[in-house]
């Protein structure tokens, strides 16, 4: 890279800055800790980002940072030296704190978390899918302990458990939390004897429903006539807590349990794209249970500097991740890039889940180049479900982008009804991808919980920021622009109406024509329980045409720049306007037809102008159709965009449509060779055929499956045109269940090529799971050669 990158963030000016180079591919996943001489996530992330100790602002200034120098980078211990924290010492402390132990004393000699998977804890919390060895449990809901004493436990002793986490842990902002054992805690908190048999000590301990999120470190004191003791600090016994959509106390609970088996365990899902007419699908790897992501979603809120206190209400939580997964502002997870060069970084279409992009973020702590709108939303999808949120991923066709807060789409042509490009600002995606995430809305008036939209992709700022939501869909769905967070963006983007304007002859505009259901025309998400498609554009939208439709528009338009939009527009539509395009295959011509319908008594004539918005397009003339031929180059979603306008000699009629269409690329075949059974080696086979008659350069192809396949690239080298290859690749499954094991081709003359197939992974002999240290079964970047090849 010849200089900085643009987009340094609004903390440009900190010590440390964004490489020059990104690295194109990231470096093999984070080991574990036993790699890491023993230090916990905290010890390895920023200190300064740990805890801002900011009552109520989520929205400060980056951590200062110090990268230090050499290859490597030094994170200090993020739990400070603060005098109100307890001390951590080999041994444990008295109440002088001079480390003596004396007889009689209530010593701690040992905690069982009951933290493995198998352990009953994990199971009841929905944790045990979760790859780590530490405790993980949902807040509102009890979970059970061992503590082993020196001598039995008395009456008369006084037990108390702790829980602090950040650099300045407080009571009174939830950061520090005292259980007395046996007695009544505050805000939820509580803890009972289950049973005292001899030195051993079995507690139920009961979480508050409203506890922040995060990793807490944790320690008990006790207190006998001898003295107070204190057990040390210890990383294995470091507690996670997380979101509980199980909880009925918990704002984010969900009322069904194929929801919550879907919304927030399921670790693969369907993105699609495309075209409402021409829907495409792929599968993505969320991987929010695989080993390192959990720590990497934390980190993302460490790095926003997001206070402790506010990690507990889901609302900011999912407004500060919208922001922190795209770059701009904060440094955040992911770069995007709609440029078509993809030179310095990933192109986004290439990618095939979240666990790479997030563990190369948690690893090196720079933004990951680079994503586009499903990629901003699958990493989205990811990091919510791993702290618990119910979220799943929703594909908008013909998603409008308001520039100007008109809510309206405002489209420019000149006399002649050529379009004014200078001034059509605002656009029509073919389709955008965001977020759906369930809570209960208490800052809201009430009728607002439920879904709320969050979407990651940078397009417009909010409050100074480029973030969006979480935003009510009820709200949306009734043109309540005024509902926070970001309602009119979202509004617009779904069920705003086209509006072209004309230049007059002084120079002055004028409305002409006004297309009420050319946005937000399908809204889908992937179906709960199996992977066909969700029609879920009526809970965004009253019935197109209706009353209640009609006047959400409305009620959402007179909130915005324009408010008297519709107090002229001419009337007189008796000619219709419609394009048809076939289903067309990379490689191949596509033919678009233009067609005319003329609803009055009278005849019409018509003139009609076609402008093609894509420079890799040629055009061959027809007398009612067109034929498409297009250079190999083309790439990305294969999409292309037809501005078609006109005027009815007769009556003055405009005619005006912007139509969509892609081109179908090939799918990757995969076939599972042999059975799948935890810890032991087993191969898949890998088909593609080249539909090009050029050859593709420099082709990579990925491999990823959570559970099955830590993050995997195969660079491959060149496949000739029309060429067929086959590769075979070994992996090692390390959890049992079905598995989505998904692949993907990129080069740079095509990309959208990918595929999946379902691995029903048997247990291991004996039962239990495998867990691999290695982190993948060979190195990330590996050179492949091609099993066999065949031409067409």
């Amino acid at each position: 890279m010849d200089g900085p990158r643009s987009d340094v963030g609004r903390w440009g000016g900190n010590p440390w800055q964004p490489p020059t180079t990104p690295s194109p591919e990231p470096e093999p996943e984070p080991e574990r800790r036993s790699r890491r001489g023993g230090r916990s996530f905290w010890a390895r992330c920023c200190g300064c980002c740990s805890c801002r100790n900011r009552a109520d602002d989520d929205w400060g200034p980056e951590p200062h940072r110090d990268r230090g120098s050499g290859s490597g980078r030094r994170r200090p211990d993020s739990r400070g030296s603060d005098s109100r924290r307890p001390g951590s010492r080999a041994s444990g402390v008295n109440a002088a704190g001079d480390g003596t132990i004396r007889e009689g004393m209530l010593v701690v000699t040992g905690v069982d978390l009951l933290s493995s998977r198998s352990d009953q804890n994990r199971r009841e919390h929905h944790t045990d899918e979760f790859e780590y060895d530490e405790l993980i449990i949902r807040r509102g809901q009890p979970f059970h302990m061992v503590l082993h004493f020196s001598r039995p436990y008395e009456s008369s002793d006084r037990v108390a458990l702790e829980l602090l986490i950040g650099n300045n842990p407080e009571v009174g902002k939830g950061t520090h939390v005292i259980i007395p054992v046996g007695k009544g805690g505050s805000g939820g908190w509580k803890a009972q004897v289950t049973k005292a048999s001899g030195q051993n000590l079995n507690l139920r301990v009961h979480t508050s429903p409203n506890a922040i999120i995060g990793k807490f470190q944790f320690t008990v004191r006790t207190h006998s006539e001898a003295g107070e003791f204190q057990l040390p600090f210890d990383p294995h016994n470091e507690i996670y807590i997380l979101f509980n959509p199980w909880c009925p106390e918990d704002i984010v609970y969900v009322d069904h349990e194929d929801w919550r088996q879907e919304y927030v365990l399921n670790e693969s899902g369907r993105i699609y794209y495309g075209t409402e007419a021409q829907i495409g699908e792929r599968t993505w790897n969320y991987g929010q249970f695989d080993h390192g992501v959990l720590d990497a979603c934390l980190y993302i809120l460490d790095r926003r500097g997001m206070p402790y206190g506010g990690r507990g209400d889901p609302v900011s939580v999912s407004r500060v991740i919208s922001a922190m997964v795209n770059s701009l502002d904060d440094n955040g997870v992911l770069i995007g890039n709609w440029s078509g060069d993809y030179s310095r970084g990933t192109n986004p279409s290439a990618w095939v889940g979240s666990v790479e992009i997030l563990l190369s973020y948690l690893r090196t702590g720079y933004s990951v180049p680079y994503g586009q709108c499903w990629v901003f939303a699958g990493v989205t999808t990811t990091v919510l479900r791993c702290l618990g949120l119910a979220t799943r991923t929703v594909t908008n066709f013909n998603s409008a982008h308001d520039t100007d807060t008109s809510l309206t789409m405002d489209i420019y042509f000149d006399e002649n009804m050529k379009p004014l490009e200078h001034l059509n600002h605002d656009s029509v995606w073919n389709f955008h991808v965001w977020n759906d995430c369930w809570m209960k809305r208490p800052d809201l008036p009430s009728g607002f919980d439920g879904w709320q939209v969050v979407d990651a992709t940078p397009q417009e700022t909010s409050s100074g920021i480029f973030c969006c939501g979480p935003c009510s869909v009820e709200s949306i769905k009734n043109g309540l622009v005024y509902m926070k967070y970001d309602t009119p963006f979202i509004f617009a983007e779904v069920n705003s109406d086209k509006v072209y304007w004309q230049r007059q002859d002084d120079g002055s505009f004028k409305i002409v024509y006004v297309e009420e259901k050319a946005i937000g025309t399908l809204i889908v998400t992937k179906a709960v329980g199996s992977n066909m498609q969700d029609d879920v554009t009526h809970i965004y939208k009253h019935p197109e045409g209706s009353e209640a439709e009609r006047k959400a528009v409305e009620t959402a338009a007179a909130h915005g720049s324009k408010p008297n939009v519709y107090t002229n527009r001419d009337s007189a539509e008796d000619v219709a306007l419609q394009v048809e395009a076939q289903d067309a295959v990379m490689g191949q011509d596509l033919t678009v037809s233009v067609v005319l319908t003329n609803r009055g008594s009278s005849t019409r004539t018509v003139k009609l102008h076609l402008y093609p918005l894509s420079h890799l397009l040629h055009w061959r003339p027809c007398l009612c159709k067109q034929v498409l031929e297009y250079r190999p180059q083309l790439v990305d979603q294969g999409s292309m965009l037809l501005n078609v306008s006109g005027h009815v000699k007769e009556n003055g009629q405009v005619l005006a449509k912007q139509h969509t269409f892609r081109l179908r690329t090939p799918d990757l075949s995969l076939t599972l060779l042999g059975a799948a059974v935890v810890g032991q080696e087993c191969e898949v086979q890998i088909v593609f055929k080249n539909p090009l008659p050029v050859t593709l350069t420099n082709v990579v192809f990925r491999l990823e499956g959570s559970g099955l396949q830590r993050p995997k690239i195969l660079n491959v080298g060149d496949i000739g045109g029309n060429e067929t290859v086959t590769l075979h690749q070994k992996f090692v499954p390390v959890r049992p269940g079905p598995r989505q094991l998904i692949a993907s081709l990129d080069s740079p003359q095509l990309s959208q090529v990918h595929g999946v197939i379902q691995v029903d992974v048997a247990p291991a002999p004996g039962g239990g799971g495998f867990f691999s240290n290695a982190g993948g079964n060979s190195p990330l970047g590996e050179t492949i050669p091609m099993a066999s090849r065949g031409g067409a």
